[in-house]
């Protein structure tokens, strides 16, 4: 019988790190059985669709950033799209219902990266999940947590409830074996007839009579349409690190230009934990207060200015005192995925519902939840918008080569637990020592502070102007991460401090 997966893994063969142990089982048996980590991004990504379905699902939205084998980078922008009918100056506000639905990206994302970059036929890449959802799965704890904490919202929608509580309101306990037929159709008619299925046919006509019956305003015309496009590519540099994220809608661009600010500064984690926690809460504040100057400009000349070295010279002669800081909302829960094959393909994928399960709604018969996009949470804009998030997948380069990849789940705090891993790192830190190490994030005028910092740090912030709140560890992201050792190997993290991660080199059943 083979172990059970834990949260660090080496391998010289690849990597893959989820939030799901049966998650990174399916992406590790895809890259055993010959497929690359296309093909394994996407078995994960359709497996976390089943065993972590308060974290992202076929209703989410997903960013893709990657490096091929000949050195090509590209990504994929596959975020949820406001609906043709929406009205933003007359819609209710809310994050949840049917009205707070907006086109889903997520598969047509997966069909993408696999059409124009796998090896192995979609069917075999799909099967993994679609076992998943029709044998079954036994719950993990992280997750049967999850259920067990949004069971009374869960019951107040009673299509969210008829997935995950019985007939009683109760969700099942960590270890119960799951299994969601629905979910299961719905992935074999995506694996006969590809990711295009999703958008048209039975599929897309089961969503749209849903919205229209329920107050929602996606419809068949606008599945039909919906299309995942080349990501703007962010770049950047700290230290001896390129660094490659995306850009809007998703957020790379801040965290390197933070990344940029603190290389400009000089300041590292090197340079003692009060010095270091003081600017980097600064350079994190003027990232995202950038980052929220922009909205209306064009894309391509946005990225220029935030990751251009100029202004992170600016920025960095500012980071002795608190700077000007939004107060943006943050959702609790997105999933990362980070994947590296023995070519040295790199894919970092994070897909999202929003909030923790999302909209929390769902059509009966398809058995996936909707993300939450409209309605005020995400999207403010009127049709054709995407969705602004914070999702941050990312990859670093040294000599041109992959030497990193990571990103995360938890809104805003991605960006700040990016900023410090990846900084971590570069500085010569182990990878699990990167992501266990202390962390703050900064909103509002306050930063929050894990109580692990050394006493020095809450004295010093206080100096420089901030506010300071301890919080929880697992107030702070989840990150997933794989990195090159010294030895030339992958070492794949999940986060030590949430439970259930998993990192697997290539498993072979």
């Amino acid at each position: 019988m083979r172990a059970p997966l834990t949260n660090r893994a080496v391998s010289g063969e690849g990597m893959v790190v989820s939030g799901s142990p049966p998650a990174t089982e399916a992406g590790a048996a895809i890259l055993a059985a010959g497929g690359n980590a296309a093909d394994a991004a996407v078995a994960v990504a359709l497996a976390l669709a089943v065993t972590e379905p308060s974290q992202s699902g076929l209703g989410g939205r997903t960013q893709i950033v990657f490096r091929t084998p000949d050195g090509t980078l590209g990504g994929i922008d596959a975020t949820s799209v406001v609906p043709a009918s929406y009205d933003p100056a007359t819609a209710p506000e809310g994050e949840q219902g049917h009205g707070a639905v907006g086109i889903p990206g997520m598969v047509a994302g997966l069909g993408r990266l696999h059409g124009e970059h796998g090896v192995l036929p979609w069917t075999d890449v799909v099967a993994p999940a679609l076992t998943l959802a029709t044998v079954g799965f036994e719950l993990p704890s992280g997750e049967a947590a999850r259920w067990s904490a949004s069971a009374e919202a869960l019951a107040a929608h009673p299509s969210a409830a008829a997935l995950f509580l019985d007939a009683e309101g109760r969700p099942p306990a960590a270890g119960d074996m799951v299994d969601q037929p629905e979910l299961a159709a719905v992935l074999q008619t995506l694996a006969e007839e590809g990711a295009d299925a999703f958008y048209r046919g039975w599929i897309a006509d089961s969503v749209a009579a849903d919205m229209a019956r329920n107050g929602g305003y996606v419809r068949s015309a606008d599945l039909r349409g919906y299309r995942a496009l080349d990501a703007v590519l962010a770049r950047g540099r700290f230290g001896a690190f390129d660094l490659v994220g995306t850009w809007l809608p998703a957020g790379g661009a801040t965290t390197i230009e933070a990344l940029q600010i603190l290389h400009a500064a000089g300041r590292g984690p090197d340079a003692g934990p009060a010095s270091w926690a003081v600017a980097l809460a600064g350079a994190l504040t003027h990232a995202y207060a950038d980052r929220d100057s922009v909205q209306d400009a064009d894309p391509g000349e946005a990225v220029a200015w935030i990751t251009s070295d100029s202004l992170a010279r600016r920025h960095a002669d500012e980071l002795t005192a608190a700077a000007p800081s939004s107060d943006a909302g943050e959702p609790d829960h997105t999933t990362h995925v980070a994947v590296v094959d023995r070519d040295g393909f790199v894919v970092a994928l994070t897909q999202s519902l929003g909030p923790q399960f999302g909209a929390m709604v769902a059509t009966p018969s398809l058995g996936f939840l909707y993300a939450s996009t409209l309605g005020g949470y995400l999207a403010e804009g009127g049709p054709g918008t995407r969705a602004w998030s914070s999702q941050s997948p990312m990859i670093a380069l040294r000599d041109g080569e992959p030497v990193l990849t990571l990103g995360g789940g938890g809104g805003r705090r991605i960006i700040s637990a990016a900023v410090g891993a990846v900084a971590r790192t570069a500085a010569g830190a182990d990878l699990a020592d990167a992501l266990t190490a202390p962390r703050l994030h900064p909103t509002g005028g306050t930063v929050y502070v894990d109580g692990r910092w050394d006493p020095a740090v809450v004295p010093a912030l206080e100096a420089a102007g901030w506010s300071v709140e301890v919080r929880e560890r697992s107030y702070f992201a989840r990150l997933n991460a794989v990195a090159r050792d010294s030895t030339g190997a992958w070492v794949g993290v999940a986060d030590p401090v949430w439970t259930n991660g998993a990192a697997s080199g290539p498993l072979r059943r």
